[in-house]
């Protein structure tokens, strides 16, 4: 027998195998996935345009694993919270299911789903930026959070008003937000806030954003436009003092913001 020759095919044959082999990796879990999910997305998108939805923003491509995020509202009725929200001494009122407490310059109203007003008929005064003030004064409030993030300034005659929103590890937190109005003669906090508390253990990947916006085509009246898509974190706490915030994909339009659950691409309600 020819050993070097029979030496020669062995290895032409494993060589062979291997190529297969490869392909066969390629074919479930290298790039043929991915080169598939972008052919589907530009399809999605074709669909949408010709459906009558404009997108004017970047699409995200990517698909992380996310897991449910533990939030719970805070507790705005401790003592040393009021006593440093507040200067002075204070009376103490309840109003409904409502704590109001006051001063001779303050309000401060807490309600039983978390919310927190604040008024203050004391002028802010200072000689930096109104974000950079208002951050200032939050923090002397002990009203600061971490995650807190200036998402727009906007002026309103003589008076400004700013939204604040959430961030966790990047990702918003919805619908966990301050609001202020900075006006000439007094200045209004309003506090709609989410207390992380950590991540459940499970994480799975999220959908690809052009799955959500083929579930937003079919709820909306076209023509319309899409300003922005973004994924985060959703939680509605109308009654729950504590729960799990999903992951979701947040589309906002001209006026309206749509959340679709981005595990399966449907309509969070």
């Amino acid at each position: 027998m020819d050993w070097l020759r029979a030496k020669n095919i062995l290895i032409v044959t494993f060589i062979v195998i291997d190529v297969m082999l490869l392909v066969s990796v390629f074919m479930n879990y290298g790039v043929i996935e991915p080169l598939k999910e972008k052919q589907e997305a530009e399809d999605a998108l074709n669909i949408l345009k010709s459906a009558g939805v404009q997108i004017e923003t970047e699409v995200p491509q990517k698909t992380p694993a996310m897991a449910l995020l533990r939030v719970e509202l805070y507790d705005y009725n401790s003592k040393n919270l009021i006593n440093r929200i507040l200067s002075g001494g204070y009376s103490e009122e309840i109003s409904g299911d409502e704590h109001v407490y006051k001063t001779l310059t303050e309000v401060l109203t807490v309600a039983p789903n978390g919310d927190l007003y604040y008024k203050s008929m004391v002028p802010l005064i200072f000689n930096v930026s109104i974000e950079e003030g208002l951050l200032n004064f939050l923090t002397s409030k002990g009203l600061a959070e971490p995650g807190m993030y200036i998402d727009s300034v906007e002026k309103q005659g003589d008076t400004y008003i700013v939204k604040i929103t959430h961030q966790v590890d990047g990702y918003f937190l919805d619908i966990s937000y301050m609001q202020a109005k900075i006006g000439p003669h007094n200045i209004e906090i309003v506090k709609h806030w989410l207390k992380p508390v950590g991540y459940l253990q499970q994480r799975k990947r999220v959908v690809p954003a052009y799955k959500a916006l083929l579930s937003f085509m079919s709820g909306v009246q076209a023509p319309t436009t899409v300003k922005d898509v973004k994924l985060g974190y959703y939680f509605r706490w109308d009654e729950a003092a504590s729960g799990e915030a999903v992951p979701v994909w947040r589309i906002s339009t001209d006026g309206d913001v749509y959340y679709f659950n981005a595990y399966t691409g449907k309509p969070e309600r």
